[in-house]
C-alpha cells in the first residue's frame, strides 16, 4: 500500500504563495470579493497538480462581524477555502472581509479556523444545498 506524502508547513506555503503571486487582485478587497470560490478551485486544481492532495470547503458565519468587509462578500452565504492534508486551511480571499488580514490567510487547524468562521460543511462541496452537512467549529 503505498504511503501518502507527508508535507510540511513552509511547503504548502510555497506552493500557495507562487498561486498568489499569480494572482495579485486576490490581495485587493474589491478585486477578492468574487473571487473566493473560482480562485479557491483553482487553487485546488493547482496544488493537486503538484502532489499535494487539497479540497476546498465551505465556510459561514463570522464569529464577529467584519467591519471593513465588501458589500459583495458579505452578500454571500458561505466563503469557500481550501483543506490541505491533515488540516491547515487556505483562504486566498480572506481580505474581502478584512483588508488587514494576512494574504493569504492561513489557519492551522480548525481550532484556529474558529477564531473566524462559526461553521464547516462537511457535504459535498459541490452538492446540491439540502446535502450540504454544517457543523460547529471548535
Amino acid at each position: 500500500m503505498p504511503t501518502r506524502p507527508v508535507w510540511h508547513p513552509w511547503a504548502v506555503r510555497l506552493l500557495a504563495d507562487e498561486f498568489i503571486r499569480a494572482r495579485p487582485h486576490l490581495a485587493d478587497p474589491d478585486g477578492a470579493a468574487s473571487q473566493c470560490r473560482i480562485a479557491t478551485q483553482e487553487l485546488v486544481e493547482a496544488l493537486e497538480a503538484r502532489g499535494l492532495p487539497a479540497v476546498a470547503v465551505w465556510v459561514r458565519g463570522h464569529q464577529s462581524e467584519p467591519l471593513d468587509a465588501s458589500p459583495r462578500a458579505m452578500a454571500a452565504d458561505r466563503h469557500m477555502l481550501a483543506r490541505l492534508p491533515d488540516g491547515p486551511f487556505v483562504d486566498i480571499s480572506r481580505r474581502q472581509f478584512d483588508a488587514k488580514a494576512a494574504h493569504p490567510r492561513y489557519y492551522w487547524s480548525e481550532s484556529e479556523l474558529a477564531s473566524d468562521w462559526r461553521e464547516i460543511d462537511d457535504g459535498p462541496t459541490n452538492g446540491r444545498l439540502e446535502d450540504e452537512d454544517w457543523r460547529g467549529l471548535d
